[in-house]
């Protein structure tokens, strides 16, 4: 059965695009597990979650169009398609399990002539033609990816900026209101307070059961706000039949009957996702993982979504009187929430502090600028585009075993970068023959992480997108190999026989023939490397070069052995190599039975 989108059309022609009357991408009823804009580690979330509950379910073409990328990949999207249509959107297919037959053989063919797995294939417009409702591809679980689903994805063809799907055509039946559990109460720093606290305050809402609305509990006195104060919330949307909390659509902050914020989550372009650090309150975040909407803009504002803010969201408290502020969360559907709070104005008694004097180990810099921080062993480079505020930023070296550097504590881990920072360090001496060995790594929290590098000089450079320590260590471990088993259909257990002793020849005693793994169904092995990343992948059976496709277990990858190879032992070798040039190696027997 297939499922036919006639709602919200209007916004095509809005927006600039042709009509379009698209198909639903699955066979299946929609259940939408994430939404277009949802908070995600490091990223917003760019398009809709299918749930499809297992694999392999048929994945069809939207509209008409044509094939214009195709990606492998072992993380991210995992295997894709990309598919341009005739009305400027474009729209994708990830964490696919496999292709449709023609578009696999073609993908195939390809991995095979450059020996990898991993692609990302640009194709010649007019060489695959799809037609509306036309099979594509099979759900599946792969690359970055924790349960099986379809994510799917519209696009600017003109700009490559997504675009919210459920504003073009694929209306999901939703009656349920966004969700407000907490407020939040955001003083400007050195220039507001909640309670007389520079600090963010969380006020939990409770439901009154005879209103049956939300408030602030009865316990609760009502906050007094002094000077620049913005608002926030802990909640999120309900979207169709789905229970988890998604994204918000479009948010308003009122005090009184002033507009103070407004944002949508209408479109956005992949150099700005990583604004997500500059939407949410980033210390919360890292703290607890919990997500704490700020319904005020940066200062460094790198994102379309803010639609209109009086004073970035803040508003300026100095009355003694009680305020009226009202959130108005909406969704695509046109359920919306509206809660109100009332806090009580202050006059500001508190001083304005100035920001402290810079000093050999902590510096002031500033969004916006471009900005340079040294000592002896590290220096950094700041863009404008790297920070969304001002931040105090550390710098201080010690002296750590096992690294050929001191140990640079560079910045809080609390505080969010948007574009990477570049960063050099100056190894102290090492043998000639380990430069190309050498790469950075940084520690944050318990997370230990290789930036790679590269040579300027005497300096290893590299680019990072956390704070953290950092140091210069030396990575000569090869990757790591092992086989985990061969995956086959069990069979129905055969009647158990009793052991049969080896025969003796004389005082001989006959060797029982080596056992092997056999050679059917799919073999899996592990693949572990320790600091560069993986470079090359490569196996070959009976020294043919064959595929290996990366499993939905991270590091985990799998060779299916062909139904038509021949009887006999069979050999296969595999090799590895990281980024550093250090080689894995393993090379293993198996066995296909008459």
């Amino acid at each position: 059965m297939r499922y036919q989108f006639l709602g919200v059309l209007l916004f095509s022609f809005l927006q600039g695009f042709g009509q379009w009357t698209p198909v639903s991408p699955l066979g299946i009823p929609l259940l939408v597990t994430a939404g277009f804009g949802e908070v995600r580690s490091q990223h917003f979330h760019s398009g809709l979650d299918f749930s499809t509950g297992h694999r392999q379910q048929p994945v069809y073409a939207v509209e008409d169009g044509e094939i214009y990328r195709i990606r492998t990949a072992a993380g991210g999207y995992g295997k894709a398609v990309y598919i341009h249509h005739p009305n400027g959107i474009g729209s994708v297919y990830a964490h696919l399990d496999r292709f449709a037959p023609e578009i696999e053989a073609f993908v195939r063919n390809i991995q095979l002539k450059q020996m990898r797995f991993d692609l990302d294939t640009l194709i010649h417009p007019g060489q695959i033609k799809i037609s509306k409702g036309q099979l594509i591809a099979f759900s599946g679980n792969t690359g970055s990816s924790t349960a099986p689903h379809l994510h799917f994805e519209l696009r600017d063809r003109a700009t490559e900026a997504v675009l919210n799907p459920l504003e073009y055509g694929f209306a999901i039946h939703d009656t349920h209101a966004p969700e407000i559990r907490s407020v939040v109460l955001l003083p400007m720093k050195g220039y507001g307070q909640a309670n007389a606290s520079s600090g963010m305050l969380t006020l939990p809402l409770i439901y009154n059961k005879q209103t049956k609305k939300k408030s602030l509990s009865p316990k609760v006195k009502m906050p007094v706000l002094s000077g620049w104060v913005g608002f926030g919330y802990r909640g999120g949307d309900v979207i169709g039949k789905a229970r988890n909390l998604s994204g918000i659509y479009e948010i308003k902050i009122l005090v009184d009957s002033i507009e103070i914020f407004h944002a949508r989550f209408d479109r956005f372009s992949f150099s700005e996702t990583r604004c997500v650090n500059g939407y949410i309150d980033y210390p919360t975040r890292v703290r607890s993982k919990a997500v704490v909407h700020r319904c005020v803009v940066p200062a460094n504002n790198m994102i379309g979504i803010y639609k209109d803010a009086q004073n970035r969201g803040y508003f300026y408290f100095d009355q003694h009187k009680v305020y009226k502020v009202r959130y108005i969360l909406s969704d695509v559907a046109g359920n919306s929430t509206v809660q109100e709070i009332r806090v009580r104005g202050a006059k500001p008694t508190f001083s304005i502090a100035p920001l402290p004097a810079d000093n050999p180990s902590v510096k002031t810099v500033y969004p916006a600028e471009d900005q340079s921080l040294a000592s002896d062993n590290f220096e950094a480079e700041f863009w404008k585009e790297c920070l969304f505020d001002t931040a105090r930023i550390q710098l201080r070296e010690k002296p750590v075993s096992g690294a050929y550097s001191p140990e640079v504590a560079f910045g809080s881990m609390y505080i969010p970068i948007n574009q990477a920072v570049l960063i050099r360090m100056k190894p102290a001496a090492y043998p000639a023959w380990l430069r190309d060995k050498l790469v950075i790594v940084r520690q944050t929290g318990n997370k230990e992480v290789s930036l790679g590098g590269y040579w300027v000089g005497d300096w290893l450079s590299g680019k990072t997108t956390e704070f953290g320590d950092f140091k210069v260590v030396a990575d000569t471990i090869p990757p790591k190999i092992t086989f985990i088993k061969s995956h086959v259909r069990k069979a129905k257990a055969s009647p158990k026989k009793k052991k049969s002793q080896p025969k003796t020849i004389g005082n001989v005693s006959a060797e029982k023939p080596p056992e092997y793994p056999k050679a059917v169904g799919t073999a899996r092995f592990r693949i572990r490397e320790f600091h560069s990343g993986l470079k090359d992948i490569h196996a070959w059976l009976n020294d043919q070069w064959v595929l290996l496709e990366p499993d939905d277990e991270t590091g985990v990858y799998m060779y299916p052995f062909p139904d038509d190879l021949k009887p006999g032992v069979q050999c296969l070798r595999i090799s590895v190599t990281d980024g550093s040039g250090n080689t894995g190696q393993l090379e293993m027997e198996f066995e296909k039975l008459q």
